[in-house]
């Protein structure tokens, strides 16, 4: 085996069911395996365990967390080396899954009476309903990783001589490495984040495989990949280091989306100095704004749950549910990312709130669902002119933009309650 696997026991097995690969025309009888995975967690970004309008947390505190949306395959083990793949399974849920699959008419028995399963789990994630695109992790120059076998690693490791009395347990939990700071360990880290998005967003999306880089410091294209970047529909990068950075993968993720929407590579995203940040004074085009904007709504929506009013969503540090505006003059607020996240999150979530200016219509009156919200941006025209997906002005695609294209119904939470109503119309 070419890479280092690590696992825990199983305690208290419980079954869940798994996705089910399509069996032959003529049945005989199942097997039924079951398993674990899970990664080590070290990350930062995300929601803990037991964060009130949490959706899927992190779990930093107990060092692991289950690969949910996570591409596994079964292998029949033979003892000539000559192995047989069973099948491949998206892992849908959390706890201890099972997978079914035919035997007897099953092409890859080849005359066995009883296989000997065990696990490969690929660096690759999907929705747990198994549509829509995958991510992937790839190096740094664009390779997919290895899968990682347990075949080698002992009984624990193998459902042996699986039969029909009832569900073969693989006892112990897969886990592929208990480093935090390896790149094996940073992939699985970096493509789970993004899980969260496809979770949301798959049925939307292109069914295209999206590469997770990672590390790289340049991408293909010359690009500087020093903090994060997407450049396609199907490509975004993190550096070394970063991929345990959660929100600041579903961020990236985000940029994918509104890409895809876009059905182009490439957003209009200016942004002054080279750099941004969600700070009070991070002041950019309005154009920079917005897209930085969406993209850090996205981040935190992967993780938090917006139907809950009790929900308190972060991004980068930063309450984006906070009504508080980020500069006291209104105006000054139509170039920060900051408000803009605050913004797109206010479309989304049910805690609507009152305004902050007296004798002003700003109350947060308007809740879309998370996936209307990216929608949105489909129903921009291609084009460079005002209000296409890729005007030719350093002050557009902006939210007035995106309101044009949701409807002035929205006007209210959109401009009125983030201060956004000076932001260029032409």
């Amino acid at each position: 085996m070419n890479t280092s696997i690590y696992f825990r026991t199983l305690l208290g097995l419980s079954i869940g069911a798994g996705l089910t690969i399509v069996a032959t025309a003529a049945q005989a009888a199942t097997r039924t395996v079951c398993y674990k995975v899970e990664i080590r967690d070290e990350r930062t970004g995300c929601p803990t365990v037991g964060t009130v309008g949490a959706k899927r947390a992190c779990d930093p505190s107990g060092n692991y967390s289950e690969f949910v949306g996570g591409i596994i395959e079964l292998w029949d083990k033979d003892s000539d080396g000559n192995d047989e793949q069973i099948g491949s399974w998206t892992i849908a849920g959390t706890g201890t899954r099972c997978a079914t699959f035919e035997w007897e008419n099953a092409s890859y028995a080849k005359g066995e009476q009883h296989p000997d399963v065990y696990l490969k789990v690929r660096r690759e994630v999907k929705s747990t309903t198994g549509t829509g695109p995958k991510v992937r992790a790839v190096d740094a120059s664009g390779n997919p990783y290895s899968k990682i076998t347990w075949r080698n690693e002992g009984s624990n490791f193998l459902a042996n001589n699986c039969g029909t009395s009832g569900n073969c347990y693989i006892s112990s939990t897969h886990v592929p490495s208990t480093s935090t700071t390896s790149a094996m360990s940073q992939s699985f880290a970096m493509i789970d984040s993004a899980q969260r998005v496809l979770e949301i967003y798959h049925a939307d999306m292109d069914s295209s495989t999206i590469n997770a880089w990672y590390p790289v410091v340049n991408n293909p294209n010359g690009n500087s990949c020093a903090t994060g970047l997407a450049w396609s529909r199907t490509d975004f990068c993190l550096p070394n280091g970063l991929g345990t950075d959660a929100d600041r993968v579903t961020h990236e993720m985000g940029h994918v989306l509104q890409m895809q929407m876009f059905n182009q590579d490439g957003l209009r995203d200016v942004i002054l100095g080279g750099g941004w940040s969600m700070g009070t004074s991070s002041f950019e085009t309005e154009s920079g704004a917005t897209t930085e904007g969406w993209a850090a709504y996205v981040g935190a929506v992967a993780w938090y749950e917006p139907n809950n009013a009790a929900t308190v969503p972060f991004y980068s540090g930063v309450n984006i549910d906070d009504a508080t505006l980020s500069q006291a003059t209104c105006n000054n607020n139509i170039t920060l990312p900051r408000q803009a996240a605050k913004a797109f999150w206010d479309l989304d979530d049910a805690n609507n709130e009152v305004g902050t200016r007296a004798g002003v219509a700003d109350n947060d009156t308007s809740s879309q669902t998370t996936t209307w919200m990216a929608r949105q941006w489909d129903e921009f025209t291609n084009g460079t002119g005002n209000r296409d997906d890729f005007e030719n002005d350093n002050n557009g695609v902006n939210v007035r933009d995106y309101l044009f294209r949701a409807g002035s119904t929205h006007s209210e939470t959109l401009l009125e309650h983030n201060c956004l109503t000076g932001q260029d119309d032409t």
